[in-house]
Order: structure tokens, then sequence, then C-alpha cells
């Protein structure tokens, strides 16, 4: 017997809730438990290797119970007659079928009908896988008819209220044909995964292979990264995340330097500030020099009165175009040696008649 929990809950009794845990995986101490062939953080990623070391066999029964009588309420399975029947059936039948070489997983009970009462159930049976399954199944089902002939129940001498009593001699045990050449890892590996897996090597265990497997034909080769195989996605390469490298490509087969690239560019960055700053300092002189050979191609000599007057009264400014009109004209004075000693013609006294006075 097993539980079957919520979409949202996990475990053998459904007490862990699933959180984030991906393929039906659960929470457990801030961990998530994964479920066969998945593992991963999250349970994200499928097993690359699955082996088959059980299967799983539905093995089909009739048994007749001759000490009880069939009741009406039995056919409504809502009925607390019907469920109260069920659990004690299932809870004998049990004692009966489990034992070291035979693990129960379930019973199943498909019908039910008159005549004292008929039981007819499915067991879920986990055995230990063998590559000829059809002898397999022939060995397991004739166990459990074996079981059943042995047990109290069946026996003549079976009694008491307490006991649902078979009748050894209408015991049917038949079990579902499989295939002989069936692909188990189409059959058993988990739904999302299935189309990614084929079977791989011999021996007694049933290898399912992926293209992540090592050493299998056609494996996919992920260079610097890691093969993984993602829930409907199949494999896939996974590139790494490192501090030295940047890894890229679907094979992850591109790498480049994460601290030649830092240096790099910061270099580039440098070298940008700098020619920045270099433009900056020439134009500024190309601009000083050019208001310096202005004031040395007019050849005005400041010693010379005349041209000094000439120049002041020349109506130009000191660039040698006509000044705005309305504004004062404003000498350059910057290139002018004021520690230089200037002639000036000494003023010639005019007399009048007036001053001989």
């Amino acid at each position: 017997m097993h539980c079957i929990c919520a979409e949202d809950h996990g475990g053998t009794q459904c007490e862990y809730k699933i959180a984030d845990c991906e393929n039906g995986g659960y929470k457990q101490d801030e961990k998530c438990v994964c479920a066969k062939g998945f593992n991963g953080a999250n349970c994200q990623y499928a097993d690359s290797t699955i082996t088959i070391d059980s299967v799983e066999l539905i093995i089909n029964v009739v048994v007749q119970i001759v000490n009880r009588e069939f009741q009406d309420t039995f056919t409504n399975e809502s009925s607390t007659e019907y469920k109260t029947f069920i659990r004690d059936f299932k809870r004998q039948m049990k004692g009966i079928y489990d034992n070291e070489s035979l693990t129960l997983k379930d019973i199943k009970i498909n019908k039910i009908w008159n005549g004292s009462i008929y039981v007819d159930h499915e067991l879920i049976i986990k055995a230990k896988f063998q590559p000829n399954i059809s002898a397999l199944h022939d060995d397991i089902s004739n166990q459990i008819k074996k079981r059943l002939l042995d047990s109290e129940p069946a026996k003549d001498t079976c009694s008491g209220s307490d006991v649902m009593c078979l009748n050894r001699m209408n015991i049917n045990v038949t079990r579902n044909n499989v295939p002989a050449d069936i692909d188990w890892c189409k059959f058993l590996t988990p739904n999302d995964t299935r189309e990614f897996y084929f079977q791989y090597g011999n021996g007694t265990n049933y290898t399912c292979a992926s293209k992540c497997t090592m050493g299998v034909p056609g494996r996919l080769n992920c260079n610097y990264g890691e093969c993984r195989v993602i829930a409907k996605s199949g494999p896939q390469c996974l590139c790494p995340d490192t501090n030295e490298f940047w890894y890229s490509g679907e094979s992850c087969d591109s790498r480049i330097s994460r601290p030649g690239v830092i240096g790099g560019v910061t270099a580039a960055l440098i070298v940008l500030i700098l020619t920045a700053i270099i433009a900056f300092i020439l134009c500024r002189r190309r601009k000083s020099k050019g208001n310096q050979e202005l004031l040395t191609n007019k050849n005005i000599d400041f010693t010379n009165p005349d041209e000094m007057e000439s120049e002041w009264t020349s109506g130009q400014n000191m660039t040698g175009h006509p000044p705005a009109e309305g504004n004062k004209f404003t000498p350059n004075l910057q290139n002018v040696d004021i520690f230089k000693k200037v002639q000036i013609r000494r003023p010639t006294l005019i007399r009048t008649p007036e001053s001989s006075d």
C-alpha cells in the first residue's frame, strides 16, 4: 500500500511540501529530495544513465470467498459496507502475497460479484529485473498461486467470521502479456525523458543510456561544459560560470578570459581619456599662438609716436577689423613691454604775438 499525494505534497505519507522541487521531488530540511532518475538542486536534471535493476509486474487474480454473502450495497463503491469489505479483504490478502521473495506494492480491486463473493483484483509486484521478462512473469505467477493454495484461508479447515475462506478449486492467476522485444527504456524511464534513452550494453542489468552517457556512440561533446539531460528538452551542454573565463557556444567550445577583457576595456578607456586631454591642450596652444602671430604680423613700432598715432586713429581694433558700431575700442596690451623706454618728442613751444607780451 502507498499514499497517493496531492500535487503540492510528497513523501511516503505525503508529509512533505514539494515547493520549488521539480519532476516529483519534495522539500525536506530546506533541500529537495529527488524522485528516482532525477538530480540537481531542484531536481531539474534527469540522470544521464539509468540502470533498471527492478521492474513492476501486474498479476491478475480472481478468488471466490465462500463464507461471506454478497450484498446489494457492494455495487455502490461509496457505501460503508463496500469500503469495509475491501479494507478487510486487502488486509488478509496482503499477508498472503507479501514475503521476502516478493515485494507487493499495491492491490487494485477491479470488480466483485455475487456467487458467494468473487473478487477480481490486480497485484502490483516489484521484482528484480531480468532480460527474459516472460519467464519472470511466469515464475511470479506460479509463486502467487502456490502461496494462495498453501494459505490457511484456502484450506478445507478454514472457518470463522474473522477470516475470508477461499475456494481452492476456484483460484485463477494470470499475467499480462508483455512483448518479448519491449524497449524497457521507453517503458520504465520517467515520462518526460523517455524519448532520450536507448538500451546500451549487456549483462544482468538493463542499462538505459542517453547522449550524455560516457562511452556511447554519438555522445554529446561539451568541451569545457557538462552534458545534462533536461526533462522535455533532452541532452544539452551546460557551460560553466567561473571567475577566470566566459564560456559560450552550444557545445561550450568557446571561452574568453575575464581578466583579459576587463584589462583590455580599462586600457582602452585610459587611452581615450589621454587622447582627449592631449587634443584639448593642443587646441589651447594653437589658439594662443594665433593671437601672438596676429600682433607680430602688424609690425607696430610702439616707440614711434607717428606710427602709434596712426594705429590708434585707424578706426580698427587690434584684430585688424573695424569695431562693431556702438562698441568702444579696447586695446590689447598683452605684448607691450612696460619696462622699455619710449622716446616722445619734446613739445615745441609756439609763441604768439599775444603771448610775447
